[in-house]
């Protein structure tokens, strides 16, 4: 294991994880299977939006292309190690981020009072950054990375997006409960969804330390709001591919594909008959599938 460079000597912009943490973070790596000896050099630390510590990493391929890659509600960066272990392969630098109250970034897990500061905490990222060529996200993260990329919010030339949040799945019942359920709206126990065919990942993700484990209402809440803002967005002109699972139970893919499309001129959709929510965790065939997708994109864009 190679040691994990001192991130004050990039600009001073985050700090180093104090010497206590290097072989926590050492451990954080191996449990979540992250290759970290594909780069050539290790970052981790702790950069502050508002107050709150969110946590980023990155694992940096000299001269090479970079890619910001954010995960979706109630998982984390850990959650996406396939995806950065492909990406780094790839020959490309990757820079993965813990929104707040997820993974290890601060806040109360799980919750937000609104969707701006999850923007605010990807610009504060964007900002800290040299440079960033591309974007990868997950569910919210991607919904997320959209917005703060279409209103210059974060400076984001291209961006790909796997299931991306607009309307989750059976919305309107959902938002009816939160509103009529008195022990809903504080929080209720997170069940946990088969949104893979991948058994291996259904396991881990129910035994991972870091999942979230409870719903806030607090967050339904302030996705209602943020929609109402996606709503009254103008169009996004930056090229995007946007990747989605038909058997995708955690979102509402057909309405929210109509919504980005019609948001996103520049965009091309891909539809995997086979795959859930977690296409970038699903079996091997599928994700092989996915994976050879977004490399694809990814070269065309930013090798042109």
């Amino acid at each position: 294991m190679k040691s994990i460079s001192d991130l004050q000597q990039v600009a001073s912009v985050y700090p180093d994880l104090p010497r206590t943490h290097k072989n926590a973070y050492a451990v954080y790596l191996d449990y979540y299977g992250i290759r970290s000896d594909k780069s050539d050099e290790v970052k981790a630390g702790w950069l502050f939006e508002d107050k709150v510590p969110v946590f980023l990493q990155s694992f940096i391929i000299q001269d090479a292309p970079s890619i910001l890659i954010v995960h979706g509600y109630l998982d984390h960066s850990g959650g996406l190690s396939r995806t950065i272990n492909f990406l780094l392969q790839e020959g490309y630098s990757v820079h993965a981020m813990d929104l707040p109250g997820h993974g290890l970034s601060g806040g109360t897990a799980g919750q937000i009072d609104a969707f701006g500061s999850y923007a605010a905490a990807v610009r504060t990222v964007r900002q800290a950054l040299p440079k960033v060529d591309a974007a990868v996200g997950h569910s919210t993260g991607a919904g997320v990375l959209f917005q703060a990329a279409g209103t210059g919010f974060a400076d984001i030339p291209a961006l790909v997006m796997g299931a991306p949040l607009f309307e989750p799945y059976k919305w309107n019942i959902v938002r009816r409960a939160v509103k009529c359920t008195r022990t809903f709206r504080e929080s209720s126990r997170r069940p946990f969804k088969r949104n893979t065919e991948d058994k291996a990942y259904n396991q881990f993700v129910k035994q991972d330390p870091l999942q979230v484990q409870h719903l806030h209402a607090g967050w339904m809440q302030a996705l209602e709001h943020w929609q109402v803002q996606m709503q009254a967005s103008g169009s996004v002109e930056l090229p995007v591919l946007m990747l989605q699972g038909a058997r995708d139970t955690t979102v509402d893919w057909k309405r929210n594909a109509a919504f980005f499309r019609e948001k996103c001129p520049n965009m091309k959709a891909v539809l995997y008959h086979e795959a859930g929510h977690q296409l970038f965790n699903e079996r091997r065939a599928v994700r092989r599938l996915v994976e050879k997708e977004m490399a694809d994109h990814l070269h065309t864009w930013l090798h042109r």
